[in-house]
């Protein structure tokens, strides 16, 4: 089924897209927001792999570093702010594309935990987009 370019921004301008609608300079981002929602769930699937792989080779997530993941072929992108939590042997992941009307997902390696094992849109959205694209480590506790 094809869909019209004005019935789509009919939809984004009616029906305020993604989240409030703000102005006309945020038309294009509001419209294409899926798509980049679409790239970051791939993004996430690939670090997920890279995560647990890094995981299965050196027994724990104590000293991972962003490098030491694009050695499991994952290197963060222009676009996206990543949180990376780790403990002993598991790990939770946040990330967000830095474009206004862009989605929060999240993928968890702690086995029952909301977003265990696939990646899901977060429950609980910011309400704005992050400001830059960053990728960061963090050692936690309690994941």
């Amino acid at each position: 089924m094809l869909v019209s370019a004005a019935t789509v921004l009919g939809m984004v301008v009616v029906g305020g897209g993604t989240g409030a609608f703000d102005g006309v300079a945020e038309l294009p981002s509001r419209v294409f927001a899926p798509a980049y929602d679409a790239v970051t769930v791939a993004n996430l699937h690939d670090l997920a792999l890279a995560l647990t792989s890094y995981g299965l080779d050196a027994g724990s997530y104590d000293g991972l570093t962003v490098t030491a993941l694009a050695g499991w072929g994952w290197t963060p992108n222009d676009r996206t702010a990543v949180t990376i939590w780790v403990e002993k042997d598991c790990f939770r992941v946040v990330a967000q594309d830095v474009r206004v009307g862009a989605s929060q997902f999240e993928f968890s390696s702690r086995p029952g935990g909301v977003s265990s094992g696939v990646v899901r849109r977060s429950a609980t959205q910011p309400a704005s987009p992050p400001a830059m694209a960053t990728a960061t480590v963090i050692p936690a506790t309690g994941l």
